[in-house]
C-alpha cells in the first residue's frame, strides 16, 4: 500500500485500493453490526485489514484520482468502439473456492465502465481463459453486442 500524492502521476490500482479500503467496510457495516456471526472468519479478517488501512484523506484523494482518470477515458478510447484485454492473468481457478484474480478488471470497475468477459479458450489445466471487452461509460449495449460478435467469430455462440 502506498500513499496517494496529490498532483502526482496516478497509480490506478492504488486509487482503487484507497477507495475500496473505505467503501467495503462501510458496505458491510450492517452485517458486521447485526449478523457478525454469519460472516466467515476470512471475511471478518479481510474487513479488519481494509479498515486498518482506511483513512478519509486517502479515500478523498482516491476519489479525485478516479475523476481525473474518467475524464481521460475519451482519449484512451480514441476511435475505438471497445477495448479488448485479457480478463485475468491465466486460466480460471479449479473448484468453487475463488472466482480468480480480478487484477485486470479492477481499474475498469473503478472507472464505472461496462466490461464483459467472454470465455475464449482453455489454459494448461483445461480451465477457461477469458477475454474482456471494455466500453465507454454508458455504452453497455455496444459492449454486449461486441461480446456476441466475438463469440460468433470464435464459433462459441
Amino acid at each position: 500500500m502506498q500513499d496517494i500524492e496529490v498532483g502526482s502521476e496516478p497509480d490506478y490500482l492504488n486509487l482503487h485500493e484507497a477507495v475500496m479500503d473505505w467503501d467495503v467496510p462501510h458496505a458491510f457495516s450492517f452485517e458486521r453490526r447485526f449478523h457478525r456471526d454469519k460472516l466467515t472468519k476470512r471475511t471478518q479478517e479481510q474487513l479488519a485489514v481494509l479498515e486498518s488501512r482506511m483513512s478519509l484523506e486517502r479515500y478523498e484523494a482516491g476519489c479525485r484520482g478516479m475523476q481525473d482518470a474518467r475524464a481521460a477515458l475519451p482519449e484512451l478510447f480514441g476511435d475505438c468502439d471497445v477495448l479488448l484485454t485479457p480478463a485475468a492473468p491465466g486460466e480460471a481457478p479449479a473448484g468453487l473456492g475463488s472466482t480468480g484474480d480480478a487484477l485486470f478488471n479492477r481499474g475498469w470497475t473503478m472507472l464505472h465502465v461496462p466490461c464483459v468477459t467472454v470465455p475464449t479458450g482453455s489454459g494448461p489445466g483445461g480451465l477457461p481463459v477469458g477475454t474482456q471487452l471494455i466500453g465507454r461509460i454508458g455504452d453497455d449495449a455496444r459492449v454486449l453486442s461486441a461480446a456476441l460478435t466475438l463469440q460468433a467469430a470464435l464459433g462459441l455462440a
